[in-house]
């Protein structure tokens, strides 16, 4: 039997409204149209004949109890867990041209740490470079300070724009 077939004997169709349903026998999942809540299927996991119900309850993954679907915590064992999100009820992003500028502007918003983390990696270099020397009651070289507040800059700029940019996306 084709995939094909067994999407038109499900009677799943982009216009339809999906879920996903949950093979009470095995736990296997599947996409489902909600038109076929309450008629018998064959589960393709377990081939036990299961009934389609929409799934108000789940396993929980530590102590395999039901528990609500949303729940972030299990009310049996106290295991917090992900709460379960429906790839098939979720809304799509409607456009790029909406996302673009927020991507402009979070860029920019990475940009302005990047460029706190170099001052702040210069400061530290250049501060902290004086600070132990004068501590440890040594002499700097002669541009021993900058040298190092440069790489610290350079180093503490980079991470903090990479982090934020990895933030963003």
């Amino acid at each position: 039997m084709t995939a094909e077939h067994k999407l038109n004997n499900l009677n799943l169709s982009l216009e339809d409204n999906r879920f996903t349903f949950i093979c009470p026998e095995c736990g296997c999942s599947r996409p489902m149209n909600k038109a076929n809540i309450g008629q018998d299927i064959e589960c393709e996991c377990c081939l036990e004949m299961v009934k389609v119900i929409y799934p108000e309850n789940r396993p929980c993954p530590k102590c395999n109890q039901s528990i609500k679907l949303k729940a972030k915590v299990c009310k049996h064992c106290k295991q917090r867990v992900m709460p379960f999100v429906d790839p098939f009820t979720t809304v799509p992003i409607s456009s790029d041209s909406e996302k673009r500028p927020q991507a402009k502007t979070s860029r920019l918003k990475a940009l302005l740490m990047g460029l706190a983390g170099t001052a702040g990696g210069l400061g530290i270099g250049v501060f902290g470079t004086r600070a132990i020397a004068d501590i440890t009651h040594r002499r700097i070289g002669s541009h021993a300070d900058l040298i190092i507040g440069i790489i610290l800059a350079a180093y503490f700029g980079w991470q903090t724009y990479s982090k934020s940019l990895k933030r963003v996306k």
